[in-house]
């Protein structure tokens, strides 16, 4: 499948990057670099020792999605692409708002229009919360955490 990953030169984004190639997947990144670097693609490439294609864009840009997702033939979406940082969302919620909001609604249309299914593919999604709550269940300051919230 070709797999658009937007903000896959993020932490979350290049590690998803990596698992996709191993599994055969054409990636394309979809990034505007504003919290990221271009040399994490080129390190995942390393990574990987297989290629992905490069799109600088921003989530925003109804116009470079379409484009995107029809000069690749992409057949899904990973969303990544979101501000975070806790701090600057409160001094700047309207920046967070129009990313974070805004850009997964422009995201949306176009995906709406082909009648795409943007979303992580079932089983390896099951995969992962598997792997994830087994890790969770495995810590000890988890399961404290997470006795301690109970008592509340």
């Amino acid at each position: 499948m070709n797999i658009l990953v937007t903000g896959g030169a993020g932490y979350i984004g290049s590690h998803t990057c990596v698992e996709l190639l191993k599994a055969g997947h054409q990636v394309v990144v979809f990034d505007n670099f504003c919290n990221s670097f271009p040399e994490a693609v080129r390190r995942v490439e390393q990574i990987t020792g297989k290629s992905l294609t490069l799109v600088d864009g921003d989530i925003r840009d109804r116009t470079a999605i379409e484009r995107a997702l029809r000069e690749h033939a992409c057949d899904a979406v990973i969303h990544f692409a979101g501000l975070k940082a806790v701090g600057e969302s409160v001094a700047k919620p309207l920046l967070y708002y129009d990313n974070n909001v805004v850009g997964t609604v422009r995201l949306l249309e176009p995906l709406q229009i082909r009648d795409h299914r943007p979303a992580l593919f079932h089983r390896e999604l099951r995969r992962i919360r598997r792997h994830a709550a087994e890790a969770l269940r495995d810590d000890p300051e988890h399961s404290a955490r997470r006795k301690r919230a109970c008592r509340r």
